[in-house]
């Protein structure tokens, strides 16, 4: 990953959170806050990223179109933590999301084979994302009430999936 990629991961990261977490999040964090926080965060995780963070841009005809990001190293019971999987709505139902998770559980299993799951939390009344989940395997474990970037706190789900069956689909 380079120092330029966080101009591409951060628009990616807001166009898709502008477009699905609109009466998820604040408004008021979605139209003034969130391009230079999500900028931020990316310009560190680019410039000084983790020693166990994997990211990846997926690309349609050379633009990109999606993003993940993991930490191998995040839980020592639930696993790798995919902390961002993104695909532009444009690009949705293509494979790419599916693409994105399974390539990086291959990521994840040659950075460390010892790890055997991986997870997320993904926002309650996100039914679009949840549906996905649950199409590419993952089995929801728990509910809990997550902080999020514009300062309140949101019922998430965590999914979680075995790396091997997720290796297993390359």
């Amino acid at each position: 990953m380079k120092s330029t990629d966080a101009h591409v991961i951060s628009d990616l990261h807001v166009q898709s959170w502008k477009k699905h977490y609109k009466g998820i999040v604040s408004d008021h964090y979605l139209e003034y806050i969130i391009e230079k926080e999500r900028f931020a965060v990316w310009q560190e995780r680019c410039t000084s990223p983790s020693s166990d963070q994997l990211t990846m841009i997926a690309e349609v005809a050379d633009s990109p179109c999606g993003f993940v990001c993991a930490f191998a190293y995040h839980h020592e019971e639930f696993g790798a933590y995919i902390d961002n999987l993104h695909v532009l709505h444009q690009h949705q139902g293509q494979g790419i999301g599916f693409q994105l998770l399974v390539r990086m559980a291959l990521e994840i299993h040659t950075f460390d084979p010892t790890i055997q799951e991986c997870y997320l939390w993904v926002f309650e009344k996100n039914n679009g994302a949840i549906a996905f989940y649950e199409r590419a395997g993952g089995k929801k474990e728990e509910r809990e009430n997550r902080d999020c970037p514009d300062g309140a706190s949101y019922p998430c789900l965590r999914y979680s999936w075995q790396v091997n069956d997720l290796v297993s689909a390359v």
